[in-house]
């Protein structure tokens, strides 16, 4: 009975295993890690794919950025190699100033502003501080050959006292013996090590020197001011600078770059702006076009007479300064003639200097001059033309001495009452002018001009600059002239 009961329970798990897998077991284990590597091999095969493509970007990318990187480390040392090249350039050009036998003539002109940036490097060429800084190049060229120079005289200087000295040991040691040697030993140490000395401050002191150094080797041949901006106190006495001082103040604390707007000069003959004239500003690089800061109007106001200190007109030499031109209209309305006229005064130590005070005459004596002149050119003329009709046969009647005659009263008659109409006007304008000059220019002032200055040019329509007015023309060319003849 034990049997069967075996067998069936052995027949009933195989025919349980049977109807649950009909497969055997290690078939199903090796049919699902296949379906599982199969099913694991398209995310592998993406991530595959995926990482191949990051990896050309990548290289790309990475290719990109090495060739932006070499580009810029590039364009770095071509711009480091610029930078050292004109650095180089310009210790070369400083070198070849300084150790050039012969100074570098020049005329340095300047207008207006213009005029007090000239006047200002004239005294601040003698300011060591201010070569350091403007000319580095320069001043550390000639601060290396005067330390140069300084320490081979100090070289020779001490080897001459060794000799001296060694002269000296030798014809003592012969008269009196070892014990005289030894003390002229002792003596020339001394003298050798002030000699050093000696030669080490002249060395400081040449290269201390940098104001006589540049003067010494940059010379300018004339300077020449027109309208220089040394006085601004007719600018500072009108209402637009009255009210406006406080806002510039803060706009100078608190904006100092901002740029104030532009405003027309009063000029008398601000209509006569010359188109050429205009191109060539346009045309010019070096022409500044913008309108100054609220930081550099109010120092330019505040600091304008800082030339006209005796303290800096001193520092201009005749060596470093050859020639002063100075051009100024007394009826200028922007800056004031006085300003100019004291820093003229103050340069006594100039020899060759001249000072062109245009429209410096009362305008009747003015007037009286130009008609006198007018009248020396008629009289001129008419002797001209009389000779040449005396040269010539007389043709002529009566008929035509009446109608001649008659022709004659009638011009004369309109030409007296024109001229007394013209002449009601010319004493009206006149006047008005007169009055206008007296306030402009005192008296005392007047008898000054007319002792140092040149005033004949008198009667001019001009304002403040010259190259863009009525009668700037006469005044240009005799500042040219005055260029020519020291040229």
């Amino acid at each position: 009975m034990a049997a069967p009961s075996t067998a069936s329970s052995l027949t009933l798990w195989g025919s349980r295993c049977t109807t649950t897998s009909g497969t055997p077991p290690a078939a199903d284990a090796a049919a699902a890690a296949a379906a599982a590597a199969a099913a694991g091999a398209a995310p592998a095969a993406a991530a595959a794919d995926a990482a191949a493509d990051a990896a050309a970007e990548t290289g790309e990318t990475q290719e990109a950025r090495e060739a932006t990187a070499a580009k810029e480390a590039n364009g770095v040392q071509e711009l480091e190699a610029a930078k050292e090249l004109k650095a180089a350039a310009a210790a070369a050009a400083a070198e070849d100033v300084v150790g050039s036998p012969l100074p570098l003539p020049f005329f340095l002109v300047g207008s207006s502003l213009g005029g007090w940036t000239a006047a200002r490097f004239m005294q601040l060429a003698a300011d060591e501080a201010a070569i350091k800084e403007a000319l580095p190049h320069f001043a550390a060229a000639v601060s290396a050959r005067a330390a140069a120079a300084a320490a081979a005289a100090a070289a020779a200087a001490a080897a001459a006292a060794k000799g001296a000295a060694a002269a000296e040991r030798g014809a003592a040691a012969a008269e009196q013996g070892a014990a005289a040697a030894e003390q002229g030993a002792a003596g020339a140490e001394p003298a050798a090590a002030a000699a050093a000395a000696a030669g080490a401050a002249a060395a400081a002191a040449a290269a201390g020197s940098l104001g006589e150094l540049m003067r010494e080797w940059l010379c300018v041949s004339g300077l020449i001011l027109l309208s220089p901006m040394l006085d601004v106190e007719l600018s500072k006495q009108s209402l637009r600078w009255t009210y406006t001082r406080w806002l510039l103040q803060q706009l100078s604390r608190f904006a100092p770059q901002l740029p104030l707007p532009s405003s027309s000069s009063s000029s008398s003959s601000s209509s006569s702006k010359f188109a050429a004239e205009q191109q060539q500003r346009a045309a010019d690089p070096l022409y500044v076009h913008c309108s100054p800061t609220a930081r550099a109007a109010l120092q330019l106001l505040s600091q304008a007479e800082v030339s006209v200190h005796p303290a800096q007109t001193a520092k201009v030499t005749p060596h470093f300064c050859g020639a002063l031109l100075l051009v100024h209209n007394a009826l200028d309305l922007q800056c004031g003639i006085k300003g100019s006229f004291a820093f003229f005064k103050l340069l006594q130590q100039i020899p060759d200097r001249t000072f062109l005070a245009l429209n410096a005459v009362p305008p009747a004596a003015a007037a009286a001059a130009a008609a006198a002149a007018a009248a020396a050119g008629e009289a001129a003329a008419a002797g001209e033309a009389a000779a040449a009709a005396g040269a010539q046969p007389p043709q002529s009647s009566s008929s035509s001495n009446t109608s001649s005659s008659s022709t004659t009263c009638s011009s004369t008659a309109s030409s007296t009452s024109s001229s007394s109409s013209s002449s009601s006007s010319s004493s009206s304008s006149s006047s008005s002018s007169s009055k206008f000059f007296r306030e402009m220019v005192s008296e005392e002032l007047q008898q000054q001009l007319q002792q140092l200055a040149d005033v004949s040019l008198a009667g001019l329509d001009v304002h403040h600059s010259f190259a863009n007015e009525v009668d700037g023309h006469k005044v240009l060319i005799r500042v040219a002239q005055w260029i020519l003849q020291r040229a």
